[in-house]
């Protein structure tokens, strides 16, 4: 089966330094490759208030992207990024290869077509 890409908002504990922010991002990307999975774009949307308390946390880190992955894997994905300490939420969602190529102009068309 062909490849899919999924928008991604990834809540994390507050980051205090840079060194744990890599940490995260690198534990991230390493369950996206256990599953042949490719994180096409994953940006810091920075430190926010949220609006309730989620696991006795006030405010959290935000990270947004897009995935490039096999459907079969994304459950595989959720439930080994809720295995990540730092992670509070994990909201992944299918998007359009057409949408995927207004927002990211970067991925390419050709692959995009196809999922």
């Amino acid at each position: 089966m062909a490849n899919k890409y999924y928008e991604t908002l990834i809540m994390l504990t507050p980051v205090v330094s840079a060194k744990d922010l890599e940490k995260s991002l690198a534990a991230i990307k390493t369950v996206y490759a256990k599953y042949n999975a490719e994180a096409v774009k994953l940006d810091k949307w920075g430190d926010r208030k949220l609006a309730y308390k989620i696991r006795a946390h006030k405010r959290a880190t935000y990270l947004f992207g897009y995935l490039n992955s096999p459907p079969e894997s994304i459950d595989k994905i959720k439930k080994d990024c809720r295995l990540i300490p730092n992670i509070i939420r994990m909201i992944l969602l299918s998007v359009e290869a057409d949408a995927l190529n207004r927002v990211v102009p970067s991925a390419n068309a050709d692959t995009a077509a196809t999922a």
